[in-house]
């Protein structure tokens, strides 16, 4: 929600986010008239009914999984499904690309990207993880110089899912930008849009690191500050500097006696 109020009055949208525990109701589910006995809950159906686009992430379990599939096909415009059930992933759509299987005919996505889309039709469930990490590392650069709007609205979708994997505000106001210029907004050539759309830098988040509460009361266009082993972050928390933007911020540290 943060980010979203922070975008460009050119993209301004409403959103509504939801928790999984938001999808469903076991008091509604015990109705049989409810959303043919699924449970959902109403005020979520309402809101994917009525979007014009449809980021998820991390959908697995089997119940949420039907919910939400029954809703997808309402949605409007693009729909993002990052990290979640194949069932649902197969719903990932962005203007000409999508997930769903389709023939071999002349309308299918160019040969270097069916190759890697080939890997979520088949059986094999590491197969479909194999071929989704490949799209996201190799994707939108390998993208770049095949002519075509299948091929643009793929990249679409890698560097939406590129800005949420690397999670943060930052990052998903980049993301919301992105589908917003591209995908919401009246354009006039949709392959020139594409390549025109000047991207705000992704932020990389490490594997593995440590972030100080205090790192992120600063303003809040500066990206988040990772300490990568537990002797820089130490060397910063022992610090004058430190000490002095608690002060500032009126944030209380451990005294200097705690345990370290």
């Amino acid at each position: 929600m943060e980010a979203a109020s922070q975008l460009p009055n050119s993209c301004k949208i409403n959103i509504k986010v939801f928790a999984d525990k938001d999808i469903r109701s076991a008091q509604l589910a015990a109705m049989s008239d409810t959303e043919e006995g699924m449970g959902i809950n109403p005020e979520f159906a309402d809101a994917v009914r009525h979007a014009d686009a449809f980021v998820g992430s991390l959908i697995f379990d089997y119940d949420d999984v039907l919910a939400v599939k029954s809703l997808l096909p309402y949605v409007k415009g693009p729909r993002l499904l990052f990290e979640s059930a194949t069932e649902i992933m197969e719903f990932n759509r962005v203007g000409s690309f999508t997930m769903e299987k389709t023939g071999d005919g002349p309308s299918g996505p160019p040969p270097a990207v069916k190759a890697i889309l080939s890997k979520f039709s088949s059986g094999k469930e590491e197969d479909k993880i194999n071929g989704y990490l490949k799209m996201l590392k190799v994707g939108p650069d390998l993208l770049k110089f095949i002519p075509g709007e299948k091929a643009g609205d793929l990249r679409t979708w890698l560097e939406a899912y590129r800005y949420w994997n690397q999670g943060g505000k930052n990052n998903v106001k980049a993301m919301l930008q992105l589908l917003t210029q591209r995908c919401l907004v009246k354009k006039e050539s949709s392959a020139a849009h594409v390549s025109d759309t000047v991207l705000p830098q992704l932020e990389i988040t490490p594997d593995v690191g440590l972030l100080h509460p205090l790192l992120l009361m600063q303003s809040s266009g500066l990206p988040n500050q990772y300490f990568e082993s537990p002797k820089k972050y130490l060397d910063w928390r022992l610090s004058p500097e430190c000490v002095s933007l608690s002060s500032k911020k009126g944030f209380r540290l451990a005294p200097p006696t705690a345990p370290r």
